[in-house]
C-alpha cells in the first residue's frame, strides 16, 4: 500500500512554501511588453487589427470596435500577437481587472500602448503563468502599485513587480490542467448558452416578426392565409386583432427599491460592467453599509435589466435568481404576467433596439438614456393564447440557459479556491502522478 508522502515547506518572502519551489519577480521569468504607440489617424478599416485599451475586457476581448493598420510594418514584428499570449489593460477604472487570452481566431493581431503582452520565459508555463495573471494576487498587486486618481493606470515594469511562487515544471503544467479543465467546461456552457438563446430568437423572428407562428392547424400563420391588416403607425401589414403598443403595456418599471429601513444586511449586487451582452458575468457580496450608493435595485426572477449608461455596452440581461440588488444605471422592467417574462425581455434586448437606444443616448461623457425611453419601446400585442404558447415553447430554453449560467459561476468559484490552493502549495500534485 502506498503511504502519502508529506510536503516538506520552506520559509520565504511570499511565507511557507514547497522546498523545490522558487520565488521570483514576473519580470525576470516573463517577457512583458507594452503596446506600440500607433497615429490614431492614420487607423484604417482593412489590414491588420490593433489590439487596443478598450478590446480587454474582464477575461476575453471584445471586437465591437475595432482599428486596423493597414500601413508598413517595418519596425513591428514584436508587436504582433501570438496564441495564449496574455494582455493586460494598462489604465482606466478596471486596470488590473482587464486582462485575456489571445486565441488562434484574434490573429493577427498588433498590440497597441497602454496594453502588455505577457509571455512566459522557458521554463515557465504559459498555461500555468496565465493563472497568475488571473489570480487575486495580480489584481492586489496591481491595486497597491497602480498611480493616477481619475485615470488609474500601470507601467510594464510595475506590473513585472509581482513575487510569484514557482512550482516544478510538471506542477505547472499539472496546475494549469485542472484549472483549464474547469475553464474549458465554463466555455462550453456559454457556447451552449449563445446557441440556446440565438434559438429563442429566432423562434420570437418566426411568430412575432415574420408572423409565422403556428396557426388553429398547426400551419404557419402568415403563408397559409392568415389575415392581416395594415398598421399606419409601424408602416406595415400585422395580424388582424394584434394591437401596437409598448413595453409599459406588459411590464412595470424600477418596480422596488432598497430604502434604509427595508435594506438587508448583506446584499449580493449586479453592476453594468459584470453584465454582458444577455449574462450576469459575476457578482459582489457588501455589508449594506459598504455597498455602492447605486445599489439599490430590487431584482426579482423573470425581471430584464438594461444598462441605461453607455446602452450600446450591452449591459443587459434575463434575471434567473432570487436575492440580487442591481445598480440604478439598470432600467429594470418586471413583467405583469409570467407569461410575458421572455417576450419582454427578447423585445428589449433586441439589436435593433439596443442601436435605438444607443442613438438616444445624450451625453458627451456620460451618455445615457431615461429608464423610461426603455419602457417606452414600441412593440405588437398578440393575442394572450399566443403569448402563452410562446412561452411554453421558449420556457425550457431560457430555463436551460439559467441553469447553465448558474452550474458555470459555481464553477468558477470552485476554480477560484483551487487556484489559490494550488499556487501556495496547500494542495499539491500526488507524488506517484509526479
Amino acid at each position: 500500500m502506498k503511504t502519502a508522502t508529506k510536503t516538506k515547506f520552506k520559509q520565504t518572502e511570499l511565507g511557507m512554501i514547497p522546498e523545490d519551489w522558487e520565488v521570483s519577480n514576473l519580470g525576470e521569468v516573463a517577457d512583458i511588453l507594452a503596446g506600440f504607440p500607433f497615429k490614431g489617424d492614420k487607423y484604417s478599416d482593412k489590414g491588420i487589427r490593433v489590439l487596443r485599451g478598450e478590446n480587454v475586457s474582464i477575461g476575453f476581448l471584445r471586437w465591437d470596435t475595432e482599428k486596423r493598420w493597414n500601413h508598413s510594418l517595418e519596425g513591428l514584428d514584436k508587436y504582433r500577437l501570438a496564441d495564449s499570449d496574455i494582455v493586460v489593460g494598462m489604465d482606466g477604472s478596471r486596470v488590473g481587472q482587464n486582462r485575456a487570452k489571445i486565441k488562434n481566431s484574434d490573429l493577427p493581431l498588433l498590440l497597441a500602448q497602454r496594453v502588455a503582452r505577457v509571455r512566459a520565459k522557458p521554463p515557465l508555463d504559459q498555461g500555468f503563468l496565465y493563472y497568475v495573471i488571473f489570480s487575486d494576487k495580480f489584481f492586489s498587486h496591481v491595486e497597491a502599485v497602480r498611480t493616477g486618481t481619475s485615470v488609474p493606470h500601470i507601467s510594464s515594469s510595475q506590473i513585472g513587480e509581482l513575487k510569484l511562487t514557482i512550482p516544478t515544471p510538471f506542477e505547472q503544467h499539472y496546475i494549469s490542467k485542472i484549472l483549464s479543465d474547469l475553464d474549458s467546461k465554463i466555455e462550453l456552457n456559454q457556447q451552449m448558452n449563445n446557441t440556446l438563446e440565438s434559438m429563442g430568437r429566432a423562434i420570437f423572428k418566426h411568430w412575432f416578426v415574420d408572423f409565422e407562428f403556428p396557426n388553429e392547424k398547426g400551419k404557419p400563420y402568415k403563408t397559409s392565409g392568415g389575415a392581416m391588416t395594415y398598421n399606419e403607425e409601424l408602416g406595415r401589414e400585422m395580424p388582424k386583432g394584434w394591437e401596437l403598443g409598448t413595453l409599459g403595456d406588459l411590464s412595470e418599471l424600477n418596480p422596488e427599491s432598497w430604502s434604509e429601513t427595508t435594506a438587508p444586511k448583506e446584499i449580493n449586487y449586479v453592476d453594468l460592467s459584470n453584465t454582458k451582452w444577455g449574462k450576469i458575468e459575476q457578482t459582489q457580496r457588501y455589508l449594506w453599509e459598504d455597498a455602492p450608493s447605486r445599489a439599490q435595485r430590487v431584482l426579482r426572477p423573470g425581471d430584464t435589466i438594461i444598462g441605461t449608461v453607455r446602452p450600446g455596452n450591452g449591459s443587459f440581461s434575463l434575471v434567473g435568481e432570487k436575492g440580487l440588488t442591481g445598480s440604478t444605471g439598470f432600467a429594470v422592467l418586471r413583467p405583469h404576467k409570467e407569461t410575458y417574462e421572455k417576450y419582454v425581455y427578447i423585445v428589449s434586448t433586441s439589436a435593433e433596439n439596443i442601436e435605438r437606444l444607443s442613438h438616444l443616448a445624450d451625453g458627451a461623457a456620460y451618455p445615457a438614456v431615461r429608464p423610461d425611453v426603455v419602457l417606452a419601446t414600441q412593440t405588437l400585442l398578440p393575442p394572450e393564447s399566443l403569448m402563452q404558447r410562446f412561452a411554453s415553447v421558449v420556457n425550457p430554453i431560457m430555463i436551460k440557459i439559467i441553469y447553465n449560467d448558474r452550474e458555470s459561476r459555481t464553477l468558477d468559484a470552485l476554480r477560484d479556491v483551487l487556484l489559490q490552493k494550488l499556487m501556495s502549495g496547500k494542495i499539491r500534485v500526488p507524488t506517484e502522478v509526479r
